[in-house]
């Protein structure tokens, strides 16, 4: 589950205690604090290393070849 999937539960949790039926109240308000843990344990979680952006070299252009000033034709 990844961290928005967490936060969307989270928020549906808090929608159905708000207007959930009474056995959605209670099952939304035992799996708040188990969000809230699991959100805690992954901010605790050292950040992955972001490789530095590397520049792609530039490609030369290919030098033209004979005569350059004929058009293709157009075919009609």
């Amino acid at each position: 589950m990844t961290d928005a999937d967490l936060a969307a539960l989270r928020s549906n949790a808090e929608r159905l205690i708000e207007h959930g039926l009474p056995a959605q109240v209670a099952a939304a308000s035992e799996i708040i604090p188990v969000i809230d843990s699991e959100a805690a344990r992954r901010a605790s979680l050292p950040k992955p290393a972001v490789p530095a952006r590397t520049r792609t070299a530039r490609k030369k252009p290919v030098p033209a070849k004979g005569h350059q000033t004929a058009l293709p034709s157009s075919g009609a």
